[in-house]
């Protein structure tokens, strides 16, 4: 049976475990992706839960909280952590049904996400039914309407993502700025969110994060700014 191998951040530094495809992994939550959950009956466990994702097109990955009895659907496979809350697993294949209209409008609605998280974490400041984290709105709007529609909102939401990168690099001293400013915010809230994640990344040093951007190339230094609003994402979405 196919292994995924999913990186689970722990106190103790990184971890790797193998994430059986279509099993159970004991006391492990999955963060992030949410896009459905709700509570089960008293006799119901994480079985149910795991039906459930199996026989929704949409459903990457879910976890089961044992206190509250709750099930969470996922349409991505975010970061898994060891916590004794939680049963969590992945489904096999961890894919959509492409060919139908509800693999399609899944994978519509997890870009226009990931585009939305670009538009946070870039300060890029747009606003408006085009920019939500929801991803339950935006599969509902591409389930109403021709899939060319679907496709030119993608394409706006890219080339305003395009525009906002190239004024913010109009200059390696304005993108770097940009860059040094963005970082030192999401490293202020790391501290007050008492999220906990360390290492260069997340140093709060000015001087840092400034030769970093100058000597990598923008590529890089977007990836730093979008793993960590991603981080602290997941972070927020459990307190």
């Amino acid at each position: 049976m196919r292994k995924f191998m999913i990186a689970v951040a722990a106190l103790s530094g990184l971890m790797l475990f193998s994430f059986q495809a279509n099993a159970e992994q004991r006391n492990i939550i999955i963060h992030s992706g949410d896009y459905d959950s709700y509570q089960l009956g008293p006799r119901q466990g994480w079985g149910a839960c795991k039906r459930s994702c199996d026989g929704d097109p949409r459903c990457k990955a879910w976890t089961f909280i044992r206190g509250t009895r709750q099930c969470r659907l996922k349409y991505i496979v975010g970061e898994s952590v060891r916590n004794n809350c939680c049963v969590s697993g992945v489904k096999r294949g961890a894919a959509t049904q492409r060919g139908s209209q509800q693999g399609f409008c899944s994978d519509y609605a997890s870009r226009a996400t990931e585009s939305q998280e670009a538009n946070l974490a870039q300060r890029c400041r747009y606003r408006g039914p085009r920019w939500n984290s929801q991803y339950a709105a935006h599969y509902q709007y591409c389930l109403r309407v021709a899939r060319a529609s679907a496709n030119s909102e993608t394409a706006a939401r890219r080339d305003l993502l395009d525009r906002c990168r190239s004024h913010a690099g109009s200059s390696k001293k304005a993108r770097c700025d940009h860059f040094v400013r963005i970082a030192m915010e999401q490293a202020a809230t790391n501290r007050s969110a008492r999220c906990g994640f360390e290492g260069p990344r997340w140093s709060g040093r000015q001087g840092r994060y400034m030769r970093r951007c100058q000597n990598q190339k923008r590529a890089v230094t977007l990836d730093d700014t979008l793993r960590r609003e991603k981080k602290l994402r997941s972070c927020l979405s459990i307190r």
